[in-house]
């Protein structure tokens, strides 16, 4: 025998092998086998298949008049697989569904089983796998440890199901039952589909999180470089020396040209005490500032006694003057120069070039200085305004970037970093100047209560790190009071709080100088509220995780249960997952008692889809009376 001949007649017995394993041995051979053994026992009708898939839905979390109908819905139309093998989305009977929550909070997506009349779909998100199940051509199934076999003509699908709250043998044992009936052999799968297009329907809400916690660190930060500012401005001197009014007078003045010449260099200089020193300087003009009384004393305490010689002390520097005794001071300096007792100056007509007219009146001062009332309370406010300014810009271009990098567009960037900015802006004035009115307020009446040195700066220091929490811990103590919040999420916002604040501190000290203690004091704010909120995320879920996710489940089971248009889906969308979300996340906690989902349901997601749908153009009764006769005409004619 020739060697060819040996090699066809090896190939063949391969052949012939291969043949026999697979019909006999291989799956196909054991469908084979099952097929001829059930033959002509189908024993079926839809009463029977429907009472055997309630039986095997009944093993899932909701089953029969139960089932979420749009959540189901949107299970399949969420996957492209899924909408891809599903023959008419509208033709389905739902009769088991076990979802899983997305732990992506953000993912309109819900993860699980579903039980339909043509099969099994799964969704897994350990795996990131979709799975399909079909009746169809499914002859045996099996339960093996915490898998379950399908057995297929041609093969077997090993699928392991993502919840543990199904029964997997009464599952397996039920479906045995409904192959029995031969409805798995006679089922059919059409191909042709109808692609649903998925529509983005979530606004990330993490923005509004970050734009709260960038708020939050920067009243942390503004607090952390309150001390150096207090002691910046000689805020002891102020409250508690005995010219205290003469030291509000040079920080109103300097305030006060602080927003008159922007451009230029203007800052308080007399904080060394230097003898004949400038107090403050404008540009390139120093200044020592004066406020007595009266005009005379104003401008006496400027020259040398009689018995040095009368001379003018402040040599090269401009004299300020309470505003009220400009007219009165200038003059009295024009009789100085006219009597030689100002250095280098000979003509009195320079006078108004050495008096400089303060910004306040001398009562003005005192008012100031004395704390509790409007004047006073007028230039805190001032003053907390211009020191939380930079912050809120920083804060601003912090919060527009990180929206234009989660991919907003511009408009709703500005809006987010408009809103963290005015924010800032306004509560951080809050702490300047509450801080500081408490300060110079309750000081003396601290000091007369113990009977001891109470130092000013401290006490503003304390009273702002008190409001700097309240602004933050307030709101949530109120909500948590009302009912928006749980006490757990009030314990976890109160814990974040105060890491940021300790942080804030600790790391604003490590830089020098008002500007590093305020840049400073905000990275470690961020740092430390970031981490304490990492840390006690493992610990504490927040509220708005299960309330988001209730509100996305009844979002998706309504929506889905209605014939809205693609207009009408997106604005029903964009008016319920808005920048007011988290505000809708409370007022769904706090209706706990009548039911989360209930009250969810009806009056969010009803409510506003019943909203946009009463805009839908309405049908006169003539439209319908014409229609009719339309519709006879076309009748008669098809007649």
């Amino acid at each position: 025998m020739s060697e060819l001949m040996k090699s066809l007649l090896g190939l063949l017995f391969i052949i012939i092998g291969l043949f026999v394993y697979f019909y006999y041995f291989s799956t196909f051979g054991k469908y084979r086998g099952w097929l001829k053994k059930n033959a002509g026992k189908s024993n079926y009708n839809d009463v029977i298949v429907r009472d055997i898939l309630k039986d095997i839905g009944s093993n899932f979390e909701y089953s029969t008049e139960n089932i979420p109908y749009g959540r189901s819905r949107w299970f399949i139309n969420s996957s492209e697989y899924f909408t891809s093998v599903v023959n008419n989305i509208d033709g389905i009977e739902f009769y088991g569904y076990s979802p899983i929550r997305s732990s992506e909070e953000e993912k309109m997506i819900e993860y699980g089983v579903l039980l339909c009349q043509s099969g099994i779909f799964i969704k897994n998100e350990t795996t990131n796998n979709d799975f399909y199940v079909p009746f169809s051509g499914l002859w045996r199934i099996v339960n093996k440890d915490n898998e379950v076999l399908f057995y297929y003509p041609y093969s077997i699908k090993k699928v392991k199901f993502p919840s543990s709250k199904i029964d997997l043998k009464s599952i397996t044992t039920a479906i045995n039952a409904l192959i029995s009936t031969r409805y798995t052999t006679d089922l059919k799968i059409y191909e042709d589909t109808e692609l649903i297009s998925e529509n983005k329907f979530f606004q990330n809400i993490k923005l509004s999180n970050f734009s709260k916690n960038m708020l939050i660190s920067s009243i942390y930060s503004l607090n952390s470089s309150l001390l150096g500012h207090l002691n910046l401005k000689q805020f002891n001197s102020i409250v508690s020396g005995s010219a205290g009014h003469g030291h509000a007078a040079e920080y109103a003045n300097d305030l006060i040209d602080k927003i008159k010449y922007p451009f230029k260099n203007v800052k308080q200089t007399g904080q060394d005490n230097a003898k004949n020193g400038a107090d403050r300087r404008v540009g390139s003009n120093y200044i020592q500032t004066k406020y007595y009384s009266s005009a005379r004393n104003s401008v006496d305490a400027a020259f040398e006694s009689k018995s040095n010689g009368g001379m003018y002390r402040y040599d090269g520097k401009q004299l300020e003057v309470p505003k009220d005794q400009y007219s009165e001071a200038v003059n009295l300096m024009k009789k100085k120069i006219q009597d030689g007792k100002v250095k280098g100056v000979t003509d009195p007509n320079d006078a108004p070039k050495i008096i400089r007219k303060g910004n306040i009146t001398y009562q003005d001062a005192k008012l100031i200085a004395k704390g509790g009332n409007l004047t006073s309370l007028k230039y805190d406010t001032i003053d907390g305004a211009v020191q939380s300014l930079p912050i809120a810009g920083i804060s601003f271009a912090i919060v527009y970037a990180q929206a234009i990098w989660s991919g907003e567009d511009q408009k709703t960037a500005v809006k987010y970093a408009i809103e963290t900015g005015l924010r800032t802006l306004v509560l951080g004035t809050i702490l300047y100047a509450s801080s500081q009115q408490i300060g110079k307020v309750l000081t003396g009446h601290l000091a007369t209560y113990t009977g001891k040195k109470v130092i000013a700066e401290n006490v503003a220091k304390r009273a702002g790190t008190v409001i700097a929490v309240g602004v933050v811990i307030v709101p949530d103590i109120f909500d948590s009071l009302t009912g928006r919040i749980s006490s757990q999420q009030l314990l976890k916002n109160t814990l974040v709080a105060g890491s940021g604040i300790a942080g804030g501190a600790m790391v604003g000290s490590l830089f020098g100088g008002p500007v590093g203690t305020l840049v400073g004091g905000l990275v470690g704010a961020i740092a430390s509220s970031s981490v304490a909120q990492t840390v006690l995320d493992h610990f504490i879920e927040d509220d708005r995780v299960e309330m988001f996710a209730i509100l996305k489940e009844e979002f998706i089971d309504v929506v889905m249960s209605m014939s809205l248009t693609k207009k009408e889906f997106q604005e029903v969308q964009d008016r319920i997952f808005n920048g007011d979300l988290q505000n809708k996340l409370k007022e769904i906690h706090q209706n706990k008692k009548i039911g989360c989902r209930k009250y969810t349901r009806e009056n969010i997601i009803e409510k506003i889809t019943q909203e946009v749908i009463s805009k839908r153009r309405k049908i006169s009764e003539d439209e319908i009376i014409e229609a009719v006769k339309v519709a006879e005409n076309s009748f008669e004619v098809v007649l």
